[in-house]
This record gives structure tokens, sequence and C-alpha cells, in this order.
């Protein structure tokens, strides 16, 4: 019966070639070394050898010494870890048959284990084999199903929190969204409190958590920003502060606001701005916060503004109202303005808005709610264009 005697394989490899061999009915013996198989070989010699090439070499030359003087028809095939002519060509020397180098085929192993007990008149086996093709459009169909799927779970557990947040209190002021943290001001509480949106597949595991709660020592803040550099406020005593982001927020620098109804504080991601609900401007800081540029607002009384990475929103008036002042080369362009319809109930003034994923966000300084509507939605509302 036709029997394949593997030498010194790896108990992995090892496993890999007995199953290819018992698809065609043919067994394996395994062998420690080459010098266990020179031992048994007189007595009972195997149709074929199987062994990867040995350091050192002699002991391949021993086994085709052997082999011609007790089994002369028995060939021997040599493993290479990788394709290396210098190493082959020393094998084919020592005696071997053929030397198979790379990934270890099924019908790599078996074609050439058929050719080498052939070329002595044996026969192996009789099984006629066929290569397998790869079904290329099967595994790049599996392939793109899996990059949608990964894709799709991965948008729900980065995806947005539910469109009403309960903030825990019912006198909120300033709110900036810088990511997936929440900025928020409390000026009955005189404090400054930095969320975190968590992750999650469903908008009920994605809330907010509180990471840092900064107190301040000097003022209630109105108005809340973060920067590159520090962290801004707006008092009710009508000055511009930035803080370090420390115990107490200390105070770096300090300006007389520009207006006497100081209503919000966008970053563009290279100037402060600040809007004024008495003078209707909108208001450009340097490093310093003072003012540099000014702009009139399109929406009277503006009580709110935010910056979304490539233009600002102003919201204001009565009912309420969206604009947007967007860049366009050297001039600013606004944009709407759009109805707010029923975004906050009658009797509950917005006190003030960010933007974050594609929604406004808006809060009053009467109910502990943050609520949000999609951006796409309000500006299919336009009220005209100036």
């Amino acid at each position: 019966m036709p029997r394949v005697m593997l030498v010194g394989l790896p108990k992995k490899q090892r496993l890999q070639v007995e199953g290819y061999f018992k698809t065609v009915g043919v067994t394996c013996e395994a062998l420690p070394t080459l010098e266990n198989a020179v031992e048994k070989l007189p007595a009972d010699p195997p149709t074929l050898i199987i062994t990867p090439r040995p350091d050192p070499l002699e002991a391949l030359y021993h086994l085709h010494h052997t082999l011609k003087k007790s089994a002369p028809a028995t060939p021997f095939l040599v493993l290479l870890p990788e394709t290396k002519a210098a190493a082959a060509l020393e094998a084919m020397n020592a005696g071997a048959y053929e030397c198979l180098a790379g990934s270890l085929t099924k019908f790599k192993l078996l074609t050439a284990a058929k050719r080498a007990t052939s070329a002595n008149g044996r026969t192996l086996f009789g099984k006629k084999l066929v290569e397998e093709k790869i079904p290329w459009g099967t595994v790049a169909f599996a392939a793109l199903l899996f990059l949608v799927v990964a894709k799709g779970i991965n948008a729900r557990w980065n995806g947005g929190p539910a469109a009403t947040l309960n903030l825990a209190s019912a006198t909120l002021s300033g709110i900036q969204w810088e990511g997936r943290s929440l900025w928020v001001g409390n000026w009955y509480d005189a404090t400054v409190t930095h969320y975190v949106l968590k992750n999650g597949l469903t908008e009920k595991r994605r809330v907010l958590s509180s990471d840092e709660i900064f107190r301040m020592q000097d003022s209630q803040p109105i108005l809340v920003c973060d920067t590159p550099e520090s962290l801004v406020t707006v008092g009710f005593d009508l000055k511009f502060r930035s803080h370090q982001r420390a115990l107490g927020l200390p105070t770096l620098e300090t300006s007389a606001a520009p207006g006497t109804n100081p209503t919000g504080l966008a970053w563009d991601g290279a100037h402060l701005w600040s809007s004024d609900g008495q003078t209707g401007m909108l208001y450009k800081h340097g490093p310093d916060l003072r003012v540099i540029d000014s702009i009139k607002s399109l929406i009277g009384s503006p009580t709110g503004i935010a910056w979304d990475g490539g233009a600002l929103w102003v919201m204001g008036g009565t009912p309420l109202r969206l604009a947007k002042l967007e860049r366009r080369g050297a001039a600013m362009v606004w944009r709407g303005p759009y109805r707010m319809t029923n975004f906050m109930p009658p009797d509950v003034p917005a006190s003030g808005m960010a933007v974050g994923f594609d929604r406004i966000w808006v809060v009053s300084g009467g109910t502990p709610h943050m609520v949000s509507r999609p951006l796409k939605e309000i500006t299919g509302q336009l009220d005209g264009w100036k």
C-alpha cells in the first residue's frame, strides 16, 4: 500500500500535508529526524519521503546513500522555507528529486509527489488532480460586503447623540461642540463643564459624560468658547477673559466687551468671534481679545453664533432665524436667513447655540435641555436671500 514518510516536519505543516494526502487515499508516517528514517528504511521503505532541508546538509547525502543501497525506487522531496536558487541546487545535488519552496498548496504538493514516484515507475495514487481556482469574484464581493458592514458599524459606533440632551441644569448659557466634546457654561454655579460624548451602537448608549468641571473664582460665565491657547469666557461684568485650563480657571488676559449685550462666542480656527444683541454686530478679536474687525449681522439682535469648520452661523431675531456667513475669496457672503420654526417653546428664549454632528444645538436659561435639529432641515426653510 502506498505510504509517504514525513521526516522532521513541524506539527502544523505535518498536519497540513497529512490532510492533503488523505484526500487521495494515501497514508502518512511521521518521523522526527532523518537519522530515524535512515535506520528504518532498509526494513520497510516507503513510496516517497518528504523532509525540510536540514542543516547541516550531510544528513541529505546520508539519506540519498541509504536509499540508493536499500530502496532505489523511493525518491525524496525537500521543502524550502523560501525560494532561493542556491539552497535548491544544494538539495538537488544531495539527491532530492525536487524542491518545493514558499506556500505549500494541495495541488502543488500532490502533483510533485505524483511526478516523483511516477519517474521511478511507481504509482502513489490514481486520482486526477485539478488545480482549485480561487473564486476572486466571490472573494472580492465578500471583502466589499465586509467593508460596507464594518463601515456601517463604525459609523453607528461613532454616531451622534440623541436630538435632545439633558444637561441637568436650568441656568445654562454658552455651549460649544468641539469634535465629540461639549463645553457648557453655567452662570448660576459659575462653572464651565467639559463633557465627552461616549461611543455606542445606539443613541441610548451615546450619552454625555462629565469629564472636567471648572469653577470660576472671579466671575459668572454667560458665554464660553475653547481655543487652542486658552478657554475664553464672557462674564456678567461684560469682560472677556482668557483662562488657563486649571483649578479656578486662572485669568490670563482681560478685555472689555465691545457691546453691552454679548450673546455669542465662536472660534474659527484663527480668530475669536463674538456677537452683541444690542448693536446687532459681529466682532472679530485678536490674540489680546481686542476687536480687530466687525460686520453687521444679517439677523437683528443675534442671540448666538457658532463655527462649523467652514462658516459662521448666526441665530437670533423674533421669530427665531438662522443665517450663515461664509468666505468667498476675499469677501464674506451671507446665506439665509432660514426659519427655525417650532425650535423652542414660545415662552423659552434661546441663550446659546452650537453646531455639531451636522445639527444646530440650542439651550435656554429656562430649561435644562439642549435641543437640536438637522442643518439640512433648517436650511430648507428659506426666508429670503440678502
